[in-house]
């Protein structure tokens, strides 16, 4: 066999088995969520793309992580959030629509790595940096995919992330905002309906926030005809016992910033 025929033999059999290579270092992140908890674990950085190992974060996430029976294909579940990923493609879905994952989805040492800016943009969070000095990546402002909501009189009362809209959905499937509650982050929160004989509303949110959680803040809602009328707001420390929101048969509301 002379040489260019010898050449020519290599190089298809270069092209039948390619060998994969990555250059791959050594990192870790720590996320901040909206209500102040913190996440850390252990990076890669894979040809300038920092991947997390994101088990961890799913879980608080409030994702169900189920793969196929190939071990290949994954689907993360969430209330407010689904998403499907592949291992070794760049493409993903996230709620019903083709999305650039930025990265190719990796397992190793049982694993899952995944592309962080993908996660931290799926999660609504912000200010992703990366710090070279100790190889490591931050953001802030991560949301779960969970629903605060409760159902009652046959509509599902919801609070909106990111905008703090409560809203309503009927059986339907219809939605409809009543009213914005501010610029608040909701952690653990807790919906209550008081009827009044007058056919009013009053619906008491409660959220139990902060690290640790000694922060209570209060809302009020006053509804009639389906329509809010009134509402307030008010923060406490270390308090837990619910406002008073009927005296002597009138609707009682507590405002802190009127007081």
């Amino acid at each position: 066999m002379n040489l260019k025929r010898l050449t020519v033999c290599v190089l298809a059999m270069a092209l039948l088995f390619p060998t994969l290579t990555f250059a791959e270092t050594p990192a870790s992140f720590r996320f901040t969520w909206h209500n102040e908890m913190e996440t850390n674990g252990s990076a890669i950085v894979r040809d300038g793309v920092v991947y997390i190992g994101a088990e961890e974060v799913f879980i608080i996430a409030g994702l169900q992580m189920e793969w196929d029976s190939a071990h290949q294909r994954l689907r993360l579940i969430g209330d407010k959030l689904k998403m499907a990923l592949r291992l070794g493609s760049t493409t993903g879905y996230v709620n019903g629509k083709v999305t650039d994952i930025g990265g190719f989805p990796f397992v190793s040492d049982k694993r899952t790595y995944i592309p962080a800016r993908f996660i931290v943009n799926a999660l609504s969070g912000k200010n992703l940096k990366w710090n070279k000095s100790d190889r490591s990546l931050h953001a802030t402002g991560l949301h779960d995919a969970t629903t605060e909501n409760r159902t009652y009189g046959g509509l599902i009362y919801s609070i909106k992330p990111g905008t703090s809209d409560l809203y309503v959905t009927d059986s339907k499937g219809i939605k409809r905002t009543l009213t914005n509650l501010g610029n608040h982050d909701f952690d653990s929160t807790e919906f209550h309906f008081h009827p009044t004989d007058g056919g009013l509303l009053i619906v008491t949110i409660h959220d139990n926030y902060g690290e640790p959680h000694v922060h209570d803040r209060m809302f009020t809602v006053l509804i009639k005809d389906g329509g809010v009328i009134r509402q307030s707001t008010v923060n406490y420390f270390n308090r837990f016992t619910p406002n008073v929101v009927q005296y002597d048969n009138h609707p009682l509301l507590i405002d802190e910033e009127k007081l």
